[in-house]
Parts: structure tokens; sequence; C-alpha cells
């Protein structure tokens, strides 16, 4: 009987944390193009990721460019090319691959390429067209999504939009970037906007 007491108990322990821990089989394996390109802020990496003046460019190009050429759909792969050529200068050869990435739902580059029209940062931006990829981020539950719809929405920049973001989306997505960026990927920012963010709703109220 405690032979078949222990049994049982040491079953559902080991059932417990099957649940609990997941396995190194539910990760891919990282590519070349991962560990040369990977963004530290893409909550769907498989690599720590590397700053920008951590990346070697031209070796970074040439590890994604030759994943692509053996998997062309591999989204992630097509988001980190692409990121690594904006770096090099690239705007017009960069677009595409996160176009790529942006149409089977890759979070990070629908958050770049949101980005990207918000700030202005390549000559087709438009600040209405990066409110909806931004919002589809947030929907998403991308974390830095979160936080660039808060601030952007603060500093005006989506005034000229129909569909400018009320005070309770902007609340959801101010709460989706603080309890999803970490106080070391945040170095201050989620707080920071928060507390702006604070300010203008008791201004509002006044």
């Amino acid at each position: 009987m405690k032979h078949a007491r222990a049994f049982l108990l040491a079953a559902i322990s080991a059932a417990l944390f099957s649940i609990s821990t997941p396995t190194l089989a539910a990760t891919p394996a990282p590519t070349a193009c991962d560990m040369a390109a990977a963004h530290p802020a893409d909550p769907d990496r498989v690599t720590t990721g590397l700053a920008r003046e951590a990346i070697d460019l031209e070796a970074a190009v040439a590890a994604c460019q030759q994943v692509l050429a053996e998997r062309p759909d591999h989204a992630r792969s097509a988001y980190q090319l692409g990121r690594v050529l904006f770096y090099q200068g690239k705007a017009a050869e960069a677009v595409p691959y996160l176009l790529q990435a942006e149409q089977v739902g890759y979070r990070q580059a629908i958050f770049v390429l949101g980005f990207i029209d918000i700030t202005g940062a390549s000559p087709v931006s438009d600040a209405c067209k990066g409110l909806a990829r931004i919002r589809r981020g947030v929907a998403l539950d991308h974390p830095w999504s979160g936080y660039y719809l808060v601030s952007a929405s603060l500093d005006g920049t989506f005034q000229p939009c129909k569909d400018a973001p009320e005070r309770a989306e902007l609340e959801r997505a101010m709460q989706l970037a603080q309890q999803t960026i970490t106080v070391e990927a945040s170095r201050g920012q989620v707080e920071a906007l928060a507390a702006k963010f604070e300010d203008a709703g008791a201004a509002q109220t006044q």
C-alpha cells in the first residue's frame, strides 16, 4: 500500500512538473540569423538578442539571407533581415522583408513598421497608417506597441487621424506596457510614461 501511494505521489509530481516547465522541444532551435540579428525586445525571439551596436551587420545580412534562401517563408528571419538592412541605411530593401513578416502576423515586424510610420523614418511614413499597425500590435499583446500607442498619443502624433485613441484604449495599452516590459528593458521609460499619462488624465478631469 505504501509503495502504491508513493508511486501515485511521484506520478502526480511528475505531471505537475511537466505542465509548469516548458520542454526544450517547444522552443525552435536558433538559426544563424537568430544568433546574428535577433532583437532583445522581440517577444518571439528564440535567443537573447543583440543590441544594434553589437551586431556585425554584414555577417548578419549574409546569415539571414542564407536562412531565407533555404526557408523563404521563415517570418522571424524575414523580420531580422529587414532589421539589419534598415540599420545599414537600406530602407527600400528592408521594408519588403518587414512586410513579408507582417503579412503572417509576426508581432515585432508589425510594431517596427508602425514605428517607422509614426517616427517618419522612411519616405513613405504615415502616422495614421502607423496607428493602425501599433493598434494591431497591442491587440497581439506586443509589449512596446502598448508603450508607443500611449507615447505617440500624448505627443499629439495621432491628432490628424479620424480615429485617434481615446482614454480607455490608452489605459489598456499603458497597462500592457507596464505588465510586460521588464524594469531592465524599460530603463525608466515605462515608468516615466506612466507618470506623464497619469498627469494628462488628471488635467482632463480638472
